[in-house]
């Protein structure tokens, strides 16, 4: 490493400031947000003895036509937030100045730098967010070899924690300028940067990156299937001849020795079921693969589909949708 390169690294990790409570690495659990504690979990997160609110907040989510957005459920009074999508939830915890502790996985691969320590990136990143938490804004810069820079400004946004808000500008070396930056990263090696999710200004609307990585969110595979945690109550429920409405139009007919069966106005399909774990398992046709988790009260089924003609990375699912809130009814 170059000895210009060792006084940068020296100058991050000098003197830091002593935050009441400092960036961690990554978020603690990430649960399940239909799992039978969510609603206790989530009041002890946001420092509530009541859960009966955050239950009835969860059941709004898990029943609202866009389950999947990033949502944040947060007291006026709170020490901190819950936010949650594709049916998880985490805990963030906000500052003594009411601002959020953005772990440092809500940025690692937001911004990544080509040819800088991993260690380096990550102290850059972390007095961004120390500054973020303290003050509600940050500002930030890296310096290309050339002299060029890229100039970042956080910004907290009021009562809407669940997204991390950049903007980035790009700076001829004539115009770059370290004063009232917070958090400077000039290295030699910097050769490629990689920016995710900023907030262009000139679509306010855009809310930026999810403070609650995908990568958490991700299912794993079984096989074709997307693997669930087991469901949430007693894996002895009998589903033998029930009809499950998927859509309106719409329906699953789950038949003993595990035959499916989907109707709806134009076709019928058959299929296979099986059910361990509180989890229901149904593939229709070739390529269509559900993986149904049973709900707390035995009525219900959030379910997330494969579509095997799509591609996936070996070890992942996309992040699927909840699709459906399916509802249970007996076999005439």
């Amino acid at each position: 490493m170059s000895v210009f390169g060792f006084v940068v690294m020296t100058a991050l990790f000098a003197a830091p400031a002593v935050f009441a409570q400092p960036v961690p690495d990554r978020f603690g659990d990430v649960l399940l947000l239909d799992a039978p504690d969510a609603a206790v979990r989530i009041a002890r997160c946001v420092g509530s003895a009541e859960p009966d609110a955050a239950r009835a907040w969860i059941e709004a989510r898990m029943t609202a036509p866009d389950p999947d957005e990033m949502r944040e459920y947060a007291p006026p009074e709170g020490r901190a937030i819950a936010v949650t999508a594709k049916g998880w939830w985490a805990c963030l915890s906000l500052s003594p100045a009411r601002f959020p502790i953005y772990p440092l996985e809500s940025i690692a691969a937001t911004i990544a730098v080509g040819g800088v320590p991993d260690f380096v990136l990550a102290e850059w990143h972390r007095k961004l967010l120390e500054v973020l938490a303290e003050k509600g804004e940050a500002r930030g810069l890296i310096v290309y070899p050339n002299g060029n820079g890229l100039r970042f400004e956080f910004k907290a946004v009021p009562g809407s924690f669940a997204y991390l808000r950049f903007t980035k500008e790009f700076l001829k070396a004539d115009k770059v300028d370290e004063a009232g930056i917070d958090a400077v990263l000039r290295d030699p090696a910097v050769r490629g940067i990689n920016i995710v999710n900023p907030v262009d200004p000139k679509q306010p609307d855009f809310k930026g990156q999810p403070a609650l990585p995908e990568q958490r969110i991700k299912w794993p595979l079984d096989g074709d299937f997307l693997k669930a945690p087991p469901g949430p109550v007693n894996a002895t429920a009998v589903l033998d001849n029930t009809r499950w409405t998927f859509t309106q139009s719409t329906t699953v007919m789950l038949r003993p020795g595990g035959v499916a069966v989907m109707t709806s106005p134009r076709s019928t399909s058959n299929g296979t079921w099986e059910f361990r774990d509180g989890v229901v398992y149904m593939k229709m046709g070739t390529n269509l693969f559900y993986t149904l988790r049973l709900a707390p009260d035995g009525q219900g089924l959030n379910g997330r589909t494969r579509n095997t003609s799509r591609p996936v990375r070996a070890d992942f699912s996309p992040p699927s949708e909840w699709k459906t809130k399916l509802t249970r009814e007996a076999a005439p």
